[in-house]
């Protein structure tokens, strides 16, 4: 389990479109996950094929490899310790995975949304038809988008992230009391995931923690491991 640590407090009060909310009051402080592999070189070519050569077929692998910890951060979540008849585990509300909005510009020059994929794939393996009964997981692919460009991102600290980044992502009311995993392909600081659980927090969304295949960390970040 990773946990991110937001240094920032609260965020000033913003003006949205009439489906979505203001930033509001952020007490997102925290943030707990799981990421499947640590980032090498192997990994590495698997991102760079996946986000820049178009070999898009390759979120069905990394979809696949991320099921178990779906089911793991909802049992935790819902407080579920045992399996049922079947061998699988049902939770007592809804997950709705809400994958990590990207900047238009990026999706406009790969045709796809790397986090958008990976979610797709990720409804499609749970469910009831592959064993996982009742159906309890949903795609969330409407409840957030990003509503800034911010500037690149590479070379910048954590702190320098999140204030670029801040704002940028925006919540639909819809998200009211849902519960919430976010996915993405690859976290690095954590920033982006703690702007999205900002904005669904706001809109009254319950974020249960986050889902990455990768996980290249940054060093002197606010990051722990946790069992």
């Amino acid at each position: 389990m990773v946990e991110f640590k937001n240094p920032a407090g609260t965020v000033p009060d913003g003006k949205a479109p009439a489906d979505t909310v203001p930033a509001g009051k952020a007490p997102n402080a925290t943030l707990q996950g799981i990421s499947m592999i640590d980032f090498n070189p192997q990994v590495a070519a698997l991102m760079h094929a996946y986000k820049e050569l178009g070999r898009s077929a390759l979120a069905a692998q990394f979809a696949s490899a991320m099921v178990p910890s779906v089911q793991a951060l909802s049992r935790r979540s819902a407080g579920v310790q045992a399996a049922d008849s079947a061998g699988t585990f049902a939770t007592q509300r809804p997950t709705f995975l809400v994958p990590v909005p990207s900047q238009q510009s990026s999706i406009q020059d790969r045709g796809y949304s790397p986090a958008g994929l990976i979610v797709r794939q990720l409804v499609g393996l749970l469910e009831p038809r592959f064993g996982f009964s009742p159906r309890n997981y949903f795609g969330g692919q409407t409840l957030l988008r990003r509503v800034v460009e911010s500037k690149d991102q590479a070379g910048l600290t954590q702190q320098d992230r999140l204030q670029n980044l801040h704002e940028t992502m925006q919540s639909s009311k819809r998200a009211a009391g849902k519960r919430v995993i976010l996915v993405d392909d690859i976290v690095t600081t954590g920033s982006s995931l703690l702007e999205s659980a900002r904005a669904l927090t706001a809109a009254g969304a319950q974020v249960i923690g986050f889902l990455t295949f990768a996980e290249t960390i940054l060093r002197k970040i606010a990051k722990t491991h946790t069992s």
